[in-house]
């Protein structure tokens, strides 16, 4: 078998880009709501009192549709992220923070005119994706791999703004437990216990996760637009230069 013919498909890569901020919003809920809140929604829900053939419908309904929403949070927080990338440009504009990398905001123009691209686009439609696409064309296997690491930095602008929402809510209703108002409009307020929504160790986790992975974000976005700089020349290589390497390769072994 040859291993360099196998590949990871693209829908992998969707799956776990879309999935694992929808499994970090869906464990920060329940952790928020608190050990006796989630139990009574399990049990409210009826799920647990189904038995034999029924559980295993229910259950396999329950997935289909626990995926189902899953990846429809996954494309729209993947849209709703982008406010991640505006925070950090707006940061980085007043210098408050992210200032050292000077690749996060790359202009690839000159990187394209390598490719001998320009007198087929335009200056405003020369950004990475010609690379990435270029790459895919003429380079496969680095084509992949760099998508691949497009992906992590997506996934991380994903989990920092799942995070952030779960740090917005708990720090909203950190107001009712301040100032001890126990209900609103005629709802009441759950008691979620010392470590769920509201309360200073669960918003202060949040605010440190949120931190984290918007932290992570901009370094995978100063790798990967460094990436793409460096490896022009190698996919670049003519068809020719590729033969002379694997015809010699075969003469050496």
């Amino acid at each position: 078998m040859n291993v360099d013919n196998i590949k990871v498909p693209n829908f992998f890569y969707d799956l776990i880009v879309f999935m694992t901020p929808s499994a970090s919003l869906l464990i920060g809920i329940f952790w928020g709501l608190g050990i006796s809140n989630s139990k009574n929604i399990i049990v409210n829900s009826g799920i647990s009192n189904v038995e034999g053939f029924d559980f295993l419908m229910v259950f396999i309904i329950v997935f289909i549709f626990f995926l189902f929403l899953a990846y429809e949070y996954g494309r729209l927080v993947e849209v709703l992220s982008t406010w991640i990338s505006s925070l950090v440009k707006f940061l980085r504009q007043k210098k408050i923070c992210f200032k050292k990398e000077k690749d996060f905001s790359i202009c690839f123009k000159k990187e394209i005119e390598k490719l001998k691209l320009d007198k087929y686009l335009d200056d405003d439609r020369m950004d990475k994706w010609t690379i990435y696409f270029y790459a895919m064309r003429f380079q496969p296997s680095i084509g992949s791999d760099i998508l691949k690491r497009y992906a992590w930095e997506k996934l991380s602008r994903s989990s920092a703004f799942t995070f952030g929402v779960l740090f917005v809510v708990s720090l909203l209703l950190s107001v009712p437990r301040i100032f001890c108002i126990k209900s609103f409009l005629g709802y009441c307020f759950l008691d979620t216990g010392l470590f769920g929504f509201g309360s200073f160790a669960y918003t202060l986790t949040m605010l440190f996760f949120t931190i984290i992975t918007v932290y992570e974000f901009y370094r995978r976005r100063c790798w990967n637009n460094d990436l793409l700089i460096k490896i022009i020349p190698v996919i670049m290589l003519s068809d020719d230069f590729k033969i002379n390497i694997s015809s010699q390769k075969k003469k050496n072994s």
